[in-house]
């Protein structure tokens, strides 16, 4: 059986109605990762605070970029790093994302 590829879902900002791992959990949970034989971790994925502020999107987006890049030292194999979606996908590019989730720019809104 291949490995998964997998990105770990950082909550940075903390916010309750969100899922994934705090800055704190988050070293811990690399290293669960990395000890999976069927995972084979690939980095991280991250939505923020929603708002239309290219800024506010810039600077949160380079927040966790600086946490993915921190990590990176320690987790070499990981080379994802996946923020952004449709309405703020700029800001995330900008701040270092290479892989964007477009499902509303393809498919529109979910109804």
């Amino acid at each position: 059986m291949r490995p998964i590829n997998a990105c770990i879902q950082l909550n940075y900002f903390e916010e309750p109605q969100k899922k994934g791992a705090s800055l704190e959990e988050l070293p811990n949970l690399l290293e669960l990762a990395c000890r999976l034989p069927n995972i084979q971790l690939r980095g991280l994925m991250a939505i923020p605070p929603k708002t239309d502020c290219f800024a506010t999107q810039l600077s949160q987006y380079q927040k966790i970029a600086a946490s993915f890049k921190r990590y990176q030292k320690d987790f070499p194999m990981m080379d994802t790093l996946s923020i952004g979606m449709s309405n703020d996908l700029e800001a995330a590019i900008a701040a270092g994302s290479n892989m964007v989730r477009v499902g509303t720019a393809l498919f529109g809104k979910r109804q």
